[in-house]
């Protein structure tokens, strides 16, 4: 059942966009009930050229990590029956007459008769999609960077809030009445933490900033200044774009085949992904308004890369002329800072989501107010590189720490760093809570929420990188978070999948209650791990490793000339 009550101008199906679900579910739910569409039969949908197309790259890799999973398997038996039969020969059970038996066994084991260079390069290659390898990679608890094991668990944490937050904005327009009930649970201040998941992506910016300085700074010292600039932007188009234009092409023309309902969407082919997939190759498409963008929660991923672009700019001129670097990482922020409160003056915007309980009369209006404020202010890399360049200073302090053998801070300093923590988080999250403020008070809020909660991540980063964290350090490395941490690129597309396929497959609404929350909530993380388990180890785990030889070999290459 598709109609366009949100977009009928664009003659877009409200499916294929966030906004058109958010706004139109309930009203279209209750139109199908009227019209008795409950009761009709799914009508079956033929595969387009382009759905098959994506079926065909599917079932490449599934036929690959097969061949790779049965050399693994293969390898693995021969080695158990050598050894084996080498036990059985050192306890006097074989005799020696059998040793020349041993002998031929072993020449006729299951590997090719001739191994030749063209079995071993080939027996390489496909050894990267082995799921025995991947899954024992996937599933370590050892990290390349014992010191940074904290960083798994900000990350995990931070990727469940988005998860969080997506899922109960989407949970509330499947509820069937706005009760007193659901009232008073916005209205409690616990629930500002949901409300405002648009913090967690300040988690990411700061830990991308924060990785991509400490990295660069820890091997332009170790290179004497030599820095490989083609494979400092190469490789990390090749890290994230291949998953990234799968699991794009999945959802743009596979998703509308795996569900059905009353309000399940009847197109074949998602019409926005199919008019403007190109944006998001280009990693621009947090330049195009909420309405057209395909796969909306992706403008992180341009966003992100965006800012990766232009960051040797900062970094270069912190290591060469430290003050300038950080008069200008200053000027910048303060200049994000700048534009986020002209904007929101100037327009008039909301301030994101904090204010939600006051708006579930007029839910329509509110959501037009927060698209406007999306496209203007949140998606903007000019909005959201004081929060990078946060964690690009913060990586170069450490660094610097580090390499002059400062290890530890003074109990005053921590005592002064985590009150000024704690003070900037307050501000970000009830700075505005359950009550109404002036236009100015709006402005300057929207200035300065995502500097206030930088700060106070950089802070929790940076007591941990001291290891002076205390039991925060100690949990957030915890050995659980590696193998999750891992699964975060996944799980970031996956989750609006199954959310989305959750509420539009639904047969009836629903009544508000604390624990279907809680259930819901844990059912789709539960298939979102799950289902991001499986597509990392045949997808995104053989990626990485084929990105990893032909690393390895490009660098053997130049050793040889």
């Amino acid at each position: 059942m598709d109609s366009c009550p949100s977009n009928s101008s664009e003659n877009i199906p409200w499916q294929a966009t966030l906004e058109g679900i958010l706004s139109n579910l309930k009203g279209e739910f209750l139109s199908a009930i009227d019209t008795n569409a409950l009761k009709h039969q799914p009508v079956s949908k033929k595969l387009t050229p382009e759905a098959l197309f994506m079926l065909y790259i599917i079932l490449i890799f599934v036929i690959l990590t097969i061949i790779g999973s049965s050399i693994s398997a293969i390898e693995l038996f021969c080695k158990n029956f050598e050894k084996e039969i080498r036990s059985l020969m050192i306890d006097g059970n074989v005799k020696s007459s059998n040793t020349a038996a041993y002998t031929d066994i072993k020449k006729k084991s299951f590997e090719p008769s001739v191994c030749t260079d063209v079995w071993k390069n080939c027996k390489k290659y496909f050894e990267c999609f082995s799921i025995q390898n991947n899954c024992r990679k996937l599933l370590s608890t050892v990290s390349g960077e014992e010191h940074l094991n904290f960083l798994h668990g900000i990350k995990t944490f931070a990727l469940y809030w988005v998860m969080l937050s997506h899922i109960n904005m989407f949970y509330a327009t499947i509820l069937r009445n706005v009760t007193a009930e659901f009232q008073h649970f916005l209205e409690m201040p616990h629930t500002q933490f949901i409300v405002n998941g648009i913090f967690s992506n300040d988690v990411f910016f700061v830990l991308s900033g924060f990785l991509n300085g400490y990295m660069f700074f820890d091997y332009y010292k170790k290179r004497n200044g030599k820095i490989p600039w083609l494979s400092f932007y190469v490789s990390r188009f090749l890290r994230f774009t291949p998953l990234y234009l799968i699991l794009l092409g999945f959802y743009a023309t596979l998703f509308p085949y795996i569900g059905s309902g009353p309000i399940w969407p009847t197109y074949q082919t998602n019409p926005l992904c199919k008019e403007n997939w190109i944006w998001n190759v280009l990693y621009l498409n947090n330049f195009q308004t909420h309405k057209t963008q395909c796969m909306l929660t992706t403008w992180f991923i341009a966003c992100d890369l965006q800012l990766y672009i232009i960051s040797p700019l900062f970094l270069l001129l912190l290591i060469r002329r430290p003050k300038m670097g950080f008069a200008l990482i200053i000027a910048c922020i303060c200049g994000s800072c700048l534009i986020s409160f002209m904007l929101t003056k100037h327009y008039n915007l909301i301030d994101g989501a904090s204010k939600l309980s006051f708006h579930t009369h007029d839910m329509k209006t509110y959501y037009g107010r927060f698209w406007l404020y999306f496209d203007m202010v949140y998606v903007k890399p000019y909005t959201r590189i004081g929060t990078y360049l946060i964690g690009i200073a913060l990586g170069y302090f450490v660094l610097q720490r580090k390499y002059s053998g400062v290890k530890k801070s003074s109990l005053i300093t921590l005592c002064v760093g985590w009150t000024l923590a704690f003070i900037c988080s307050f501000i970000a999250f009830f700075a505005i809570y359950n009550r109404d403020e002036s236009d100015l008070e709006r402005a300057l809020y929207n200035g300065l929420k995502h500097l206030l909660m930088s700060c106070s991540i950089s802070w929790i980063i940076f007591v941990c990188f001291t290891g002076q964290g205390g039991l925060i350090n100690w949990f957030l490395s915890l050995p659980i978070f590696v193998p999750l941490s891992r699964l975060s690129y996944c799980i970031y597309f996956i989750h609006i999948m199954a959310i989305e396929k959750y509420v539009l497959s639904i047969d009836d609404l629903k009544d508000f209650s604390f624990v279907s929350s809680v259930w819901i909530n844990w059912q789709l993380t539960l298939e979102t791990v799950c289902a991001s388990f499986i597509v990392s180890l045949i997808f995104e785990r053989p990626l990485l490793n084929l990105l990893g030889l032909f690393l390895r070999e490009s660098k053997s290459e130049k050793k040889t000339q």
